[in-house]
């Protein structure tokens, strides 16, 4: 277990699980240690669920997902110290808190990108010949049920939050399982509101759960909560940046010829380290809240709200490109270093633009829109040729090609603006 933790700190996740796999067959019963002492004195900790709790975040790290639901179920419904929550579930007192449930959702939602990842394309293309001429387009859509279509009321809570709860499986049972593996977000949800119950003043936490239930809001179609809940993390943010404590000055004179001790020095180094990976946090949420925000403003009819939280006021003709930055949490002096950072900078730089366009469509503007697109298509393959094999181990070339927002956002701009045939060739692109 200890050993796991050194590959884990080390962001070698798959070793560290291949370690925990080793180390939980050889971890004592619970039911034969029900103390930490034995007679004799000698300390006897029970450290199997410690050792499932670190193999849930390494397997969440690996994007295993369905193993970390497993194990962090398991870390839940498992130990000496039994509480029972709202829905009747016995949960592990030591484990019951606003991070574990947030985990859990995180698992819950990394199940359903697999699954959209592995469903069909919504549309097949057909050309509509005149007299030999190209003269449209026919896109007959697939069936695609949304099933978390009535997970929220029309005001983006539930009818009757009780019956909602009441319909859910036990935690960890077989009907759990099954219900995870075809309609995630549910859970997800579930485990979201325990997470915003649970994280007291762990601010942090508060706000991470209403980001992940604004995605969930908007995969529902519940727009109004949707854009409620991402604002509520935009000012949460600015208020936390405007109440954090400024840099401390320069040593005063009388301290300037002292030198610190090495363990002072390392405790500013660690605290500087902390405080620069909470920033980036932070920075990357707010950024993913303004997306949410301006996806869920323009599904309302308000594109000028929408492009408000995109580029602001529009007084910054670099605003776009800042909101990137902030989105991938990678500036252009660590992507010029790193060919994955480079990546990471150009797909994000993609769906600030591929939002921007649809955005400028929906006002109106299709000229714009559709020098967006073009923009955002640009910077998606160049994400992709810089990450190369380990772009595709996330999202296969399928989705790149048929589902690629800045693809379907040119598309759009094409049909609009009456250029049949260029928006043919760039669908039937998509299928070679």
């Amino acid at each position: 277990n200890n050993l796991s933790v050194v590959y884990q700190t080390s962001h070698k996740p798959h070793l560290a699980l291949h370690t925990l796999g080793k180390a939980m067959p050889q971890q004592p019963n619970e039911e034969s240690h029900p103390t930490l002492f034995l007679p004799d004195g000698t300390a006897s900790p029970v450290t199997s669920v410690n050792a499932v709790w670190n193999a849930a975040l390494c397997a969440l790290q690996a994007r295993n997902f369905r193993a970390s639901y497993d194990c962090f179920a398991i870390c839940l419904l498992h130990g000496s110290s039994i509480n029972t929550d709202d829905n009747n579930n016995h949960i592990y007192a030591k484990f019951n808190h606003g991070r574990t449930w947030l985990r859990l959702a995180e698992a819950c939602m990394g199940l359903h990108q697999e699954l959209e990842l592995s469903n069909k394309p919504y549309y097949n293309a057909a050309p509509i010949n005149v007299a030999g001429e190209p003269a449209g387009v026919v896109i007959q859509h697939q069936a695609h049920l949304n099933h978390y279509q009535n997970m929220f009321g029309a005001r983006g809570t539930s009818d009757d939050d009780d019956a909602y709860e009441n319909e859910l499986p036990p935690l960890g049972s077989a009907e759990d399982l099954e219900l995870v593996s075809k309609m995630p977000l549910k859970r997800a949800r579930y485990a979201l509101e325990r997470a915003i119950g649970h994280s007291d003043s762990d601010n942090e936490t508060r706000h991470a759960a209403n980001l992940c239930l604004s995605y969930i809001c908007l995969v529902a179609r519940d727009y109004v909560q949707a854009l409620e809940l991402s604002i509520a993390v935009i000012l949460s943010t600015a208020s936390e940046e405007e109440l954090a404590p400024p840099p401390a000055d320069a040593e005063s004179k009388s301290d300037a010829n002292k030198t610190p001790s090495a363990d002072k020095s390392k405790d500013k180094s660690g605290t500087n380290s902390l405080t620069a990976a909470l920033d980036t946090a932070r920075m990357r949420r707010r950024a993913t809240a303004r997306m949410y925000a301006a996806e869920a403003s323009c599904c309302l009819g308000d594109g000028l709200q929408a492009m408000q939280f995109l580029a602001g006021d529009g007084s910054d003709p670099d605003a776009f490109n800042k909101l990137a930055s902030d989105l991938g949490g990678i500036t252009l002096e660590t992507a010029a270093a790193s060919n994955m950072a480079k990546c990471r900078l150009a797909r994000a730089q993609s769906e600030v633009r591929s939002s921007a366009s649809a955005v400028t469509a929906a006002m109106g503007n299709l000229t714009a829109a559709k020098q967006l697109a073009i923009s955002a298509q640009a910077m998606e393959d160049a994400a992709y040729l810089n990450g190369g094999a380990g772009m595709a181990a996330f999202e296969p070339t399928s989705f790149y090609r048929e589902r690629s927002p800045a693809r379907q956002a040119l598309i759009y701009c094409l049909l609009r603006t009456g250029n049949h045939t260029a928006a043919l060739s760039l669908l039937e692109s998509a299928r070679q």
